[in-house]
């Protein structure tokens, strides 16, 4: 699958080449290229994939530095919906929207590692949309993203941002490790 990935990336490169007279660097090491493309084979079928978002959706961009037994993000955040973060908090907010003093919300993880469920306990917590702290999406830098895509996006980045609770949680995290 390797040099399927090389062939099909040099193909479409050299197709550059021929249309536009140059044909497009690779990345430098450590960057995502420009326009991420993906190539597979299976069962006789070629599939080519156009990556829009870059790095895996689960790196939800607050994590500078992953440890080999990291939790993934997205795992930490269903366990904590399969636990019932989300409707205690809903409920939470119902008792104090009906005067009733809500009580406090305590996330505990005993083995917290780098502490990935307590982020995203605190992310639920302040209604953070997963990814709002990710610096980079290759789109943004598309020819296509024109200037109505561009308008759609900041609408979304901005109601997202708007969405995150502007009073802190009544929630308490609380996480143990060696």
């Amino acid at each position: 699958s390797q040099l399927v990935q090389t062939r099909g990336r040099d193909a479409i490169c050299d197709a550059v080449r021929e249309s536009t007279g140059h044909r497009p660097m690779p990345p430098k090491k450590g960057l995502v290229p420009e326009v991420p493309l993906s190539v597979s084979v299976f069962n006789d079928v070629l599939t080519l994939y156009l990556d829009t978002s870059g790095v895996s959706l689960h790196k939800r961009g607050f994590k500078s530095k992953i440890h080999k037994a990291g939790l993934n993000e997205c795992a930490a955040a269903t366990m904590l919906r399969l636990a019932g973060l989300q409707d205690a908090l809903r409920e939470q907010e119902a008792a104090v929207g009906a005067g009733v003093a809500g009580g406090e919300l305590v996330v505990i993880d005993p083995m917290c590692g780098s502490g990935t469920i307590l982020t995203e306990a605190a992310l639920i917590a302040g209604n953070i949309a997963p990814g709002l702290y990710r610096r980079w999406w290759p789109f943004l830098s598309w020819p296509t993203f024109d200037a109505r895509a561009k308008t759609s996006w900041d609408g979304a980045m901005g109601h997202a941002k708007a969405s995150r609770k502007k009073e802190k949680p009544n929630v308490r995290l609380i996480g143990n490790d060696i």
